[in-house]
């Protein structure tokens, strides 16, 4: 099981947002450093608060759930469940040049028709 960071930055990816960007908008207006406070779960290998998990999902658009564990009890609901196993590939993107993400990105417009 991937540790909640990994599965906040991965899923930030999957958005297009960074973790810096999503960070921001949920932190409340007294939180001086958003990427502290996520830096900080991934040194002490920590969970957000519940109220910071829920803002976290709500803006990945996951379950908490899923945030929490990697898994969803409402399967078939959650796009990020049905396709569980494949979150590492994401990984190997940022090597790609350009023309190999174009191709990428038109064969799964093609299969998604």
């Amino acid at each position: 099981m991937l540790p909640i960071y990994e599965r906040i930055g991965n899923l930030c990816k999957l958005n297009g947002t960074t973790i810096d960007k999503m960070m921001t908008e949920i932190s409340s207006k007294n939180v001086k450093s958003p990427r502290d406070m996520y830096n900080g779960w991934r040194r002490r290998n920590s969970y957000p608060r519940a109220d910071e998990a829920v803002r976290i999902a709500q803006n990945l658009g996951v379950t908490v759930e899923y945030l929490v564990t990697g898994e969803d009890s409402e399967i078939g609901k959650d796009f990020y469940c049905k396709y569980k196993g494949y979150e590492n590939l994401l990984e190997y993107l940022p090597k790609l040049n350009n023309s190999d993400l174009k191709v990428i990105e038109n064969a799964m417009k093609s299969m998604a028709k």
